[in-house]
């Protein structure tokens, strides 16, 4: 919800309220704004490029930086803006997928989710693109997904007792 009003006030002038590069600002920009659903273009953004470029501004063009805004708004206005193209159906779909194992794996930190470019997970398989669609949408669920503190730290004890005892010291 911060994310969408922060689009709406901070974004939509130029990319438009739906993200599709027309708001009213951007007639006679050279380059125009980005437009959020174009594929070809957003297969090759990844959620930190976007934030990069929320941070940063580009060099040459209307996009100027908004490093005023926390590092947390930022952060949400790039998986606002990678998630803009994304289908309810194709989301749907990426929810029933992780929730029944699918990109665990793959997707096992925000980092995974962040750094890779869609065109990229769309690479590796139609099920890893639709889990990446519905974990843009809800990173929440990487964390809800992850093993407790406690579990962790009891399953490295159980590995360091198990090394100890074959007299693997390292």
């Amino acid at each position: 919800a911060r994310a969408a009003s922060l689009f709406q006030s901070q974004c939509a002038a130029c990319h438009g309220t739906q993200g599709r590069g027309e708001g009213p600002l951007a007639k006679g920009m050279d380059p125009s704004p980005s437009n959020f659903h174009e594929a070809a273009r957003m297969d090759q953004r990844s959620i930190y490029g976007l934030y990069n470029t929320i941070t940063l501004g580009v060099n040459g063009t209307p996009m100027r930086g908004f490093g005023e805004l926390s590092e947390g708004d930022r952060w949400a206005l790039a998986f606002l803006a990678a998630g803009l193209r994304t289908t309810g159906e194709e989301v749907s779909r990426g929810e029933a997928l992780w929730k029944a194992g699918t990109g665990k794996a793959q997707f096992a930190d925000l980092k995974s989710l962040v750094v890779p470019a869609p065109g990229e997970v769309a690479a590796r398989g139609a099920e890893l693109r639709s889990v990446h669609a519905y974990l843009v949408r809800h990173p929440e669920a990487i964390a809800a997904a992850a093993p407790s503190p406690l579990a962790f730290t009891r399953s490295r004890l159980a590995e360091a007792v198990q090394a100890l005892r074959r007299n693997d010291r390292e």
